[in-house]
């Protein structure tokens, strides 16, 4: 399927819409709407998962939902969930040592935070980032 903005922006230039067609269409928006909606609540679990054993410092099983994170987040329409699993993946790369990834995560999730993010947001990912040159 492509574009639904694309989609629908051709079915509104079209002078003749083909009643199928238009039916169609409408089909695949509200399955990609539902998809998108699912995707935002699958998200938030595979966050929850991957910050209780991040917490618990199982690394290996805090990646594993980290990774699931990542094969969904093209399909997430809440940004402060993309950026919460940015964060949660620099952190599970800062658990194991791995600082410059962490460090490029970090970076990826303030890039991802625009203007009308809270406040805390910024300072959990400068904190983050602190970490990282504390520990040298």
């Amino acid at each position: 399927m492509g574009n639904i903005v694309e989609i629908l922006d051709k079915l509104k230039t079209e002078s003749e819409i083909d009643p199928r067609s238009a039916q169609e269409t409408l089909h695949e928006v509200l399955n990609y709407g539902e998809k998108i909606i699912n995707n935002n609540v699958l998200l938030k679990k595979y966050y929850v998962l991957a910050f209780y054993y991040w917490n618990m410092g199982d690394k290996e099983k805090s990646r594993e939902y980290v990774d699931k994170s990542f094969s969904i987040i093209d399909y997430v329409s809440d940004s402060n969930l993309v950026i919460d699993s940015y964060i949660m993946a620099g952190n599970v790369e800062f658990l194991t040592q791995n600082s410059t990834l962490a460090f490029k995560l970090y970076l990826n999730a303030l890039k991802l935070s625009v203007e009308g993010t809270p406040n805390t947001v910024y300072g959990r990912i400068y904190n983050n980032i602190a970490s990282i040159f504390i520990d040298y």
